[in-house]
């Protein structure tokens, strides 16, 4: 990837970044009847994306990106998620990792 792509990417995720963290497609709601330890135990899609935002929304990129890189196995590809994971990737010191991840989702 070279420097004019990244710095696209880069400008791209700042422009995205607010509306992702703010919209309500990351939103997931736990049923009625669930406990609150069963939503905690969560670890479908839609629930580790809530966690990231929730994470995202107090400034917690370390403990982002170890959520994401923890569930990178069930959900790398997906584009919302790697989003997290790059952002997060990349605000934790992990720039290696954040420019793969970013490659990935530009070719997406």
């Amino acid at each position: 990837m070279s420097i004019r792509s990244l710095s696209a990417t880069l400008l791209a995720i700042q422009i995205v970044l607010p509306q992702a963290v703010n919209g309500e497609e990351f939103t997931a709601q736990a049923s009625g009847d669930a406990t609150q330890s069963e939503a905690a135990a969560d670890t479908s899609l839609p629930a580790t994306l809530q966690k990231l935002n929730e994470l995202f929304r107090a400034d917690d990129y370390d403990a982002a990106y170890q959520l994401a890189s923890d569930s990178a196995a069930d959900y790398e590809g997906d584009e919302s998620f790697d989003f997290f994971y790059g952002f997060s990737a990349m605000q934790s010191g992990h720039a290696d990792q954040a420019v793969f991840i970013f490659e990935r989702l530009s070719n997406n």
